[in-house]
């Protein structure tokens, strides 16, 4: 952090005139790697598309395609998360 204070420390390696932080370029590369693991997601699991909101023709359409996507995904994840429920209550079970 000393890099961007005002003393004449750069902070870090004696050295280094590296910014402690990931170059611009690098994090744009990994927040669009993210979205398109989370489109995936959706579309692959829980079988909506993040286009009807992005593509609705007003705002009342795009609240009704939120609503859409929400009930996907927790229709999707309540499955999920009740198997995780009872393997995490079964493997107590067994512990004890």
């Amino acid at each position: 952090m000393a890099i961007y204070g005002d003393s004449d420390s750069k902070g870090g390696a004696a050295d280094s005139d590296e910014a402690p932080v990931k170059p611009l370029e690098e994090l744009v590369e990994e927040l669009d790697e993210a979205v398109r693991t989370i489109e995936y997601f959706l579309v692959d699991e829980c079988k909506f598309s993040l286009s009807k909101i992005i593509d609705a023709e007003d705002t009342l359409h795009k609240i009704k395609h939120i609503q859409e996507g929400y009930n996907a995904i927790c229709d999707t994840m309540k499955p999920r998360l009740n198997l995780e429920c009872f393997r995490g209550n079964y493997l107590k079970s067994i512990k004890h």
